[in-house]
């Protein structure tokens, strides 16, 4: 009697053990990545053996850290994740790649805790929140059956609402800023506010189970004509104003007076290229698939008649009830809002002079291109180089998101060097912008088969604090900042043509520096014909300037293409 086998459907997800990480090429590659970058850091103390050192010989003393960790704690954290991994069957394969987080993207929400949030995933749900006015609505996307309502019924359902003309006035229209607190103050708010209170418990669950949020906004400023409408674009999608935003939510969409929109994403459970996924498939659907009415056919569409009342669930207006001290805690958050927003700095770039078309010609990386420009811009700026952050994706791997892709390397800072050395050579810069983009490349590959480096120095970090295991050279590792943050956010569909018209082309993402005293920089090509790029550091800071770093990254554009001109 033979055994049937299962006949599994196509495509399916395999599991392939692939190969355990080496602890010694883990921190090679480390070391190579900081040799150019611990001169900055030699004020670092160091706790070993319960003697106090200090870091004093950059380079080598990290490298005599990293041998006794080597030789130490490190293989005996290094058994505990081998433990972990004979455990996991987390490779994809085949070709495949996880999409895991995209049901993260709809009916989410972050919940604050005291010590630790948690993300809470909701069953598919029939409402939206719409803010209009500081006003919150609940807005029905389905009827009574479940049936999803037309584009028709919706412009309908939210004309009808905007025509009301409520308008929250005082502390009450400003209750959103309780999710820009600190996380724990914010859980004890919540648990006083609205656990505590029936009325407002009961809103609560609306908005945390509601599918996404979207900000109907009262201004009309956001454009791309200039640098300073595109930067404040990027920046009041990003931030709102403090009162328009409910940033527990996964997705909060933005549109403004002019229909100009945008969308901020709450970083947690999942990553910008979900996000862009999503806005582009939105762009893809306006732009090709819904038919754009005349002015007034859009004003006979929007009338709500009489049979429309009977057929539609209108929107739904929430309510709150003060809470003693509700007031003086929402205007604390909102006045902290409003300072953090005011010191972010935005400078968005649209760069037509050339883009991936060119670079393309000049076989090198489009991507390898940026970061070395980047690097370049940022040495212009510092005047050294610095640990530099780069997402790359790892989506290969069963629930894995992204891993650290470092572009500083030996190529990288070879040929930086070389940029500012008025004695070197044309031909000698051009080959080591090759050499260097080649490196990158190399990296990027590395890391998408699992070769990286910070997420497995991340889990020995998380095993030895769970563990109770003192390393020096851990704690070095996670005390370092990233002061320069950098993200390519991809074109996730190819559904729109940006090369036929400048209208056509997308901003891209943004996010705030991760460092007081550093620079975010998030970037995309549009087409073949732009770069896009947003750079964020903050004006309290007294070494950054994203005015400046702008200027000196298309400086460094232009310096680099020409580099190929014959």
């Amino acid at each position: 009697m033979s055994e049937k086998k299962p006949k599994w459907p196509y495509p399916r997800i395999a599991y392939h053990p692939g190969k355990f990480e080496s602890l010694d090429d883990t921190v090679e590659r480390y070391l190579c990545s900081m040799r150019h970058v611990t001169a900055e850091v030699r004020s670092l103390y160091f706790l070993i053996s319960s003697n106090l050192y200090s870091y004093q010989e950059d380079y080598i003393q990290l490298i005599k850290i990293s041998n006794k960790f080597l030789s130490s704690e490190g293989r005996m954290l290094q058994r505990f994740a081998w433990l972990l991994h004979k455990f996991s069957e987390n490779y994809v394969g085949e070709g495949l790649l996880s999409t895991r987080h995209y049901r993260n993207i709809y009916n989410g929400c972050r919940i604050p805790g005291k010590e630790c949030d948690h993300f809470q995933w909701n069953p598919p749900s029939r409402h939206a929140l719409v803010v209009h006015k500081g006003t919150w609505y609940k807005v029905d996307t389905c009827d009574e059956n479940g049936k999803l309502y037309s584009v028709d019924e919706l412009v309908k359902i939210v004309s009808e609402m905007m025509n009301r003309n409520d308008k929250s006035t005082g502390f009450m229209s400003k209750i959103a800023s309780l999710t820009t607190d600190r996380r724990t103050e914010w859980s004890i708010n919540r648990q006083k506010f609205f656990l505590e209170n029936r009325n407002n418990k009961k809103l609560l669950k609306v908005i945390e189970t509601a599918q996404f949020v979207v900000s109907i906004d009262e201004t009309d400023a956001w454009g791309v004509e200039t640098v300073e409408e595109a930067s404040r674009y990027m920046k009041d999608t990003l931030t709102g104003d403090g009162s328009n935003r409910w940033f527990d939510k996964t997705m909060n969409f933005a549109v403004c007076a002019n229909g100009r929109g945008g969308a901020t994403g709450e970083h947690s459970p999942c990553d910008g290229a979900e996000l862009g996924h999503l806005c582009e498939n939105f762009l893809n659907i306006d732009k090709q698939i819904l038919e754009s009415p005349s002015r007034e056919e859009q004003l006979e569409n929007e009338k709500v008649l009489d049979e429309d009342r009977n057929t539609l669930k209108l929107a739904e207006k929430l309510n709150f009830e003060i809470v003693d001290g509700m007031e003086s805690e929402v205007e604390r958050c909102f006045e902290s809002h409003l300072k953090a927003t005011e010191d972010l700095h935005m400078h968005s770039i649209i760069f037509l002079d050339f883009g991936k078309g060119k670079l393309k010609t000049c076989e090198i990386s489009p991507d390898g291109f940026v970061q070395m420009a980047i690097q370049l811009a940022y040495y212009k700026d510092q005047g050294k180089f610095t640990q530099t952050y780069e997402s790359g994706s790892v989506r290969s791997y069963a629930n894995s998101r992204t891993e650290t892709l470092r572009p500083v390397t030996e190529a990288s800072c070879e040929f930086v060097e070389a940029m500012l050395d008025e004695k070197s050579e044309k031909k000698t810069k051009r080959k080591l912008l090759k050499e260097a983009c080649e490196a990158h490349v190399n990296n990027c590959k590395q890391i998408m088969m699992g070769n990286g480096v910070d997420r497995h120095l991340f889990v020995l970090c998380v095993l030895a604090k769970g563990l109770g295991y003192s390393s020096p050279f851990l704690d070095f590792y996670s005390s370092q900042k990233w002061l320069l943050s950098t993200s390519n956010a991809p074109n996730m569909t190819n559904s729109i043509d940006e090369d036929c018209s400048v209208n056509n082309i997308v901003l891209g993402g943004s996010f705030g520096a991760v460092a007081q005293d550093g620079y975010g920089i998030c970037y995309r090509f549009g087409g073949n014909q732009a770069i896009l790029m947003a750079i964020t550091s903050y004006h309290s800071s007294e070494v950054t300037d994203s005015d400046r770093m702008a200027q000196h990254i298309k400086e460094s554009f232009h310096s680099l293409v020409a580099l190929f001109d014959e």
